[in-house]
């Protein structure tokens, strides 16, 4: 899986690869969150529970 992680963003052709997924994160017009760590992740998660929960 290592090297499959690696060539992500280096990939061509593939809709498994970076290109295509900024593409869509590009052209979705609806509200949008970057996490970029684990503890980002866990407080997102933690935020949303809370206003649904």
């Amino acid at each position: 899986m290592l090297p499959n992680v690696r060539e992500y963003r280096e990939r061509k052709n593939s809709s498994t690869s970076y290109a295509p997924h900024e593409k869509l994160f590009d052209a979705y017009a609806g509200t949008k969150v970057i996490l970029k760590t684990g503890r980002e992740v866990i407080n997102h998660v933690e935020a949303i529970s809370a206003m649904t929960g």
